[in-house]
C-alpha cells in the first residue's frame, strides 16, 4: 500500500507541475512580493517569530476569491475575521493535489464542525481560481463558506512558505508523513481521496512546486504557525485545534470580566517541533 500511494504521489506532483489549465490566466500580483520572506525555511514558528502583527499586515490585503459567491468577487484576506475572533487558516498546495483533496476531507469532517462548536473560524486557501474552489467544494463536500482561492498564491509569498521541486517530489519527510497515516488508522482519508482525485492543475507551472502551512489567529496576532517541509506534510490538527480552542476560551475569559483580550499564554511558546 505504501509503494501504491508514493507512485501515485508522483504522477500527482508531475501533474500539478506540468500543466496548465487551458485558457485561464491569473490576475498579476497587486504588489511586489516581499524581498525577504518573513520567516526562514522551517516546521513550527514560535516565539519572536509571531510577535506582534507582521503576519497579518503582510497577507490583510492579498485578494482571496469565495468559493460561497461562486469565485467571482475579491475579499481582502484580512478581513474575513475579526479582532477579537479567533481563525485557524490553513493553506492548501493546491486545489488538485491529492494531500489537499485528503487534508479537505479531515477538516471538514471532523475540524470545522468541531471549531465551529466553540465559535472558532476555520478559513481554508488553495491555490486555483476561484471556479475551482467551488467544483472543490462540490466534489468533497466541503462548505463553501469556508474555502477561499488565492490563485496568484500571493499570500504563500509574502509568507515564505516552501517552494522548491525537490521537496515536491524527493523529500523524504512524505513517505514518513504517509507511513504515520497507515499506522494511525490506515491512511483512510489519503486512499478515499486517491481514490476519486480530480488531478486539477494551478494557474502557472511554477505553482506545482508550491508547499502550504496553517496558522492560527487571534484577532490581528499569530499565535501559531506551521510551515508544511515536503508535500503531505501537514502540520497536527489535533495540535493546532487544541491552540485555536485555548485561544478562544482566553478571549471568553477577558470579555466577561470586561478586560482587554490577551494573547492566549504559553500557546505559542510551549510548542514542540514535530
Amino acid at each position: 500500500m505504501p509503494a501504491m500511494i508514493r507512485s501515485a504521489l508522483v504522477l500527482a506532483a508531475a501533474s500539478q507541475a506540468t500543466g496548465l489549465q487551458a485558457g485561464r490566466r491569473a490576475p498579476p500580483l497587486r504588489r511586489a512580493p516581499l524581498s525577504q520572506p518573513l520567516f526562514a525555511t522551517g516546521h513550527e514558528l514560535t516565539g519572536p517569530e509571531l510577535s506582534g502583527t507582521s503576519i497579518y499586515d503582510a497577507i490583510k490585503e492579498v485578494p482571496v476569491y469565495a468559493a460561497s459567491d461562486g469565485g467571482r468577487t475579491p475579499h481582502d484576506l484580512g478581513s474575513l475575521w475579526g479582532r477579537d475572533e479567533v481563525v485557524v487558516l490553513v493553506f492548501f498546495r493546491s486545489f488538485g493535489c491529492p494531500f489537499c483533496q485528503e487534508l479537505a476531507l479531515t477538516l471538514a469532517r471532523d475540524v470545522i464542525p468541531t471549531l465551529g462548536a466553540a465559535g472558532v473560524k476555520l478559513v481554508a486557501v488553495g491555490i486555483g481560481t476561484g471556479t475551482r474552489a467551488v467544483e472543490l467544494c462540490e466534489h468533497l463536500s466541503f462548505p463553501t463558506a469556508n474555502l477561499f482561492a488565492d490563485p496568484t498564491n500571493e499570500a504563500y509569498g509574502y509568507l515564505g512558505f516552501m517552494k522548491d521541486a525537490a521537496k515536491t517530489f524527493f523529500d523524504a519527510r512524505t513517505p514518513l508523513a504517509i507511513a504515520e497515516r497507515i499506522r494511525r488508522d490506515g491512511a483512510k482519508d489519503l486512499l478515499a481521496s486517491f481514490g476519486r482525485w480530480k488531478p486539477w492543475t494551478p494557474p502557472r507551472l511554477d505553482q506545482g512546486y508550491q508547499q502550504g502551512g496553517c496558522f492560527v489567529f487571534q484577532g490581528e496576532n499569530a499565535i501559531y504557525g506551521y510551515k508544511d517541509p515536503a508535500t503531505g506534510a501537514h502540520a497536527d490538527l489535533n495540535k493546532i485545534v487544541g491552540i485555536a480552542l485555548a485561544s478562544q476560551r482566553t478571549l471568553r475569559v477577558h470579555a466577561k470580566t470586561h478586560h482587554p483580550p490577551l494573547l492566549a499564554e504559553g500557546v505559542a511558546t510551549n510548542a514542540s517541533t514535530d
